[in-house]
């Protein structure tokens, strides 16, 4: 009798000790899992993060394109304002060449007839 209480006593320890090591494996394997999930939330978090920022930045940089580009018009307007009054000059002072060339002839035509 002593010796099945022995063992009766053996097993209970041992089924204490296992329930004891699955307690703790469990409680490892949950541990695991929640850093697992909080790592993946953050990781999520980071690349949502990323992912604004990069749209900010490209944002912020097509705004700075669209500028530059405005910008470049309005000089290529303005140079082109300036050319086509250059050329207007250009041609009221061939005008007036010719007027003043047409009046010498005359006048030289008036001297030599006198």
């Amino acid at each position: 009798q002593r010796l099945n209480a022995e063992k009766f006593e053996e097993q209970r320890l041992n089924t204490e000790v296992q329930h004891a090591e699955e307690c703790w494996w469990e409680q490892k394997f949950d541990a695991l899992t929640s850093k697992f999930s909080q790592f993946f939330e953050c990781n999520s978090q980071n690349e949502a993060k990323v992912i604004a920022l990069t749209q900010e930045k490209t944002k912020a940089e097509i705004a700075t394109l669209v500028k530059a580009r405005d910008e470049a018009e309005d000089a290529k307007a303005k140079v082109e304002a300036t050319l086509v009054k250059t050329q207007e000059e250009v041609k009221e002072q061939k005008t007036e060449l010719a007027s003043l060339a047409k009046a010498r002839e005359e006048a030289e035509a008036q001297k030599a007839k006198a």
